[in-house]
């Protein structure tokens, strides 16, 4: 099991950071895309979901470092 000390330290990676939100970010505009030439509703709902999805991914790591402290 990973514990609290061995996530820190990658969260706390300026490069690692980058990285995932950069691919984070190329994901979202992805399905941005795609949501642009989307026209049934349940296909709209679970991209919208996923941009969601993708976004809370992103702060996940402030959420972390707010509950460990």
């Amino acid at each position: 099991m990973v514990n609290d000390s061995e996530i820190k330290r990658y969260l706390n990676d300026p490069v690692f950071n980058e990285l995932f939100n950069n691919l984070i970010d190329k994901k979202i505009q992805k399905v941005y895309k795609a949501l642009e030439i989307a026209v049934e509703l349940p296909v709209i709902y679970r991209l919208q979901g996923q941009v969601e999805a993708y976004k809370r991914l992103k702060r996940l790591r402030d959420e972390f470092f707010v509950e460990t402290d």
